[in-house]
């Protein structure tokens, strides 16, 4: 059986694009397996054979068969039978167990920075992790320095991002539009260009709301799309919260509007609406610090790049450009492939918060809606 006959048993509707996606990003020399994978899936979903024939045909074991469905069973992808030779993370970015360790073995004053930092972070849950750090420096005195404790922060949010009683204060009260280096484990691109990802990000959760990728030159469109894939996202998961308070919005912006001088009209406007101190335009450090330092540095099989500017000649760029031994993706395909890696990094996300229904009034439109919408037409306006 060819290829297309094995894909067209498996979606008889025709193949999704984020799986054409990920089949474009398998090595050439795991292609072979994973065909036999999908193939005798394919057959043992449709009652052709038996369990250990599936096996023998996907030339597995049958205790390694029974694991490779159970993975196909909870993602019915590519990406979930395919021998990587690395293994996906699932983590969501910076690992909120290793957080909570580490306070868990330290001592009584660091439980009380803990203890401290928690109860900061529910009273001022849209203050940055440097504003907060100060009122907890404030607070402690001299038992801990202002880096610490702008780290022990960071670290809390982590450690109980989506602890119930804490997300039901702290969710949807900040979001973050920012612009940061991608580039996905075990793929390149067709082009020689690094790719840039406009993201918006839920900050409690670390909910990426809105994503769209493409060519550093042009982020000031994929920052707009993103926005609008962000409003489109919300409303159809209906996970705003009720206007019951303004939600904080942190925006970096492209070079191109950067360089445009502060007298430029929509740059006081986008002042006017979030405050001046929540708008970044200046210097190649803001690009994506911010986002690392909420979701940590890789989205399953994505990495995040800080402090990667689009100004020509910066030779940051080169960290995000992959080995040309790698599959080839078009750009078209590596964005879709991204995407699908977000949705995976969302899914427990959006759990933690739909439980919130008693708690939080959940709506498809509320306080990040008109934050979004109000920072979209100013950009729009700009275009």
């Amino acid at each position: 059986m060819d290829i297309a006959e094995i894909f067209l048993k498996v979606w008889p509707e025709g193949v999704p694009a984020q799986e054409k996606a990920h089949w474009a990003a398998v090595p050439d020399a795991r292609r072979e397996a994973v065909l036999m994978r999908l193939h005798a899936l394919a057959l043992l979903d449709a009652n052709e054979v038996q369990v250990g024939q599936a096996a023998d045909r996907a030339g597995l074991s049958r205790q390694a068969f029974h694991k490779l469905r159970k993975r196909w069973l909870a993602d019915r992808s590519i990406r979930s039978i395919t021998p990587y030779r690395f293994k996906p993370s699932d983590a969501p970015g910076i690992d909120s167990k290793d957080a909570g360790q580490s306070f868990g073995r330290a001592g009584s004053s660091d439980r009380l920075a803990k203890r401290r930092a928690t109860e900061l972070i529910g009273d001022y849950p849209s203050e940055s992790n440097g504003t907060l750090g100060r009122k907890l420096r404030d607070l402690l005195g001299d038992s801990i320095s202002l880096p610490t404790a702008v780290k022990t922060i960071q670290r809390t949010r982590n450690a109980t991002a989506l602890n119930p009683s804490l997300l039901a204060k702290t969710y949807g009260s900040s979001l973050l539009i920012d612009l940061v280096g991608i580039r996905i484990d075990g793929v390149a691109l067709d082009t020689d260009e690094p790719v840039m990802a406009a993201l918006v990000l839920e900050r409690a959760t670390g909910l990426i709301l809105g994503f769209d990728a493409g060519d550093p030159a042009r982020m000031e469109r994929s920052q707009l799309s993103s926005i609008r894939s962000a409003l489109d996202y919300i409303e159809h998961l209906g996970i705003d919260r009720a206007a019951e308070r303004e939600a904080r919005c942190r925006i970096v912006l492209p070079r191109r509007q950067s360089a445009r001088g502060p007298a430029e009209p929509f740059r006081l406007a986008l002042r006017e609406a979030l405050g001046k101190d929540n708008v970044f335009d200046r210097g190649t450090r803001r690009f994506g610090v911010r986002t690392t330092s909420i979701i940590g540095h890789k989205v399953n099989r994505v990495r995040l790049f800080s402090r990667i500017g689009e100004e020509g000649g910066d030779r940051n760029l080169r960290k995000v450009l992959p080995e040309s031994t790698e599959p080839m993706l078009t750009v078209e395909q590596f964005v879709t492939l991204a995407r699908s890696e977000i949705d995976r990094r969302n899914q427990p996300l959006l759990e933690a918060v739909k439980k919130l229904v008693d708690q939080v009034t959940l709506s498809s439109s509320g306080v990040m809606t008109q934050t979004l919408t109000q920072v979209g037409a100013i950009l729009d306006a700009a275009a």
